[in-house]
């Protein structure tokens, strides 16, 4: 693990190592760096680099399995008296932050509103993983609360370069829609329309990825670097900064 006071450039730069005799061994060069994700090998000396693979310095490189919990309120938050049971959590993936595009994962609420979903990112690789619930006719969407995701919209938590490991307080809030004032209105005597098919039910689809079979290299690689820390503090002085940026080899 290479630590220094060095900064990558978060548009595009490129990693390269040289021999003591002053040979280019080993490079990778990056067009765009973001916010916490790493550029690494799909699998220790594989010759694919990826920036879907989580933070792994000193470890061995490899997809997240993650565990989410959290649980659905009725409200708005704070508020935690009410929750609602029997409801639809869903995960999605997306290479757009602010666009979950593939639904992966569904978990379901228990009597007290709590759900948990483990899912292995190896089975659809994203840069982000994105909890939804599905809507709730009469109820709109107040509230979200995570301390390991962000919260762009009331519906929504995303998540980015998690690793591996059990995730909980991702929480979502719902409440009631105001109750329109009656108003009287003709009852119409026949309709023409056609009868309407069942909603269609959607389908995950797997994004498949090498097998990270390693390279037949017998000299020293580059294996992981980190050139856009921004929330990460990698070496523990309390901000981060490009001085948080790493190398692994």
């Amino acid at each position: 693990m290479i630590e220094r006071h060095f900064g990558l450039n978060n548009s595009g730069d490129q990693v390269r190592l040289f021999a003591p005799d002053g040979t280019l061994r080993d490079e990778h060069v990056f067009m765009n760096a973001y916010r916490g994700i790493p550029w690494s090998r799909m699998g220790d000396g594989n010759p694919i680099w990826t920036d879907k693979y989580p933070r792994t310095p000193g470890q061995s490189n490899r997809p997240a399995k993650l565990t989410l919990r959290g649980r659905l309120y009725q409200g708005h938050p704070p508020d935690k008296t009410n929750s609602i049971m029997a409801h639809y959590i869903g995960l999605y993936g997306g290479d757009d932050p602010d666009h979950p595009t593939q639904w992966l994962a569904n978990a379901f609420t228990q009597t007290d509103g709590s759900y948990s979903l483990t899912y292995d990112t190896s089975q659809g690789l994203y840069r982000f993983y994105t909890l939804r619930p599905s809507p709730l006719q009469g109820y709109e969407w107040t509230g979200a609360h995570s301390v390991h995701g962000e919260t762009p919209a009331r519906d929504r938590i995303r998540f980015r370069g998690l690793p591996t490991g059990d995730y909980a307080d991702n929480d979502f809030w719902m409440a009631p829609l105001p109750t329109p004032m009656h108003t009287q209105t003709p009852t119409p005597t026949s309709t023409t329309s056609p009868t309407s098919g069942p909603s269609p039910t959607p389908t995950r689809t797997t994004t498949m990825t090498p097998a990270p079979t390693p390279a037949s290299f017998n000299f020293v690689v580059i294996n992981e670097f980190l050139p856009s820390p921004r929330t990460i503090d990698f070496d523990g002085d309390g901000d981060a900064n490009h001085l948080d940026e790493y190398i692994e080899l």
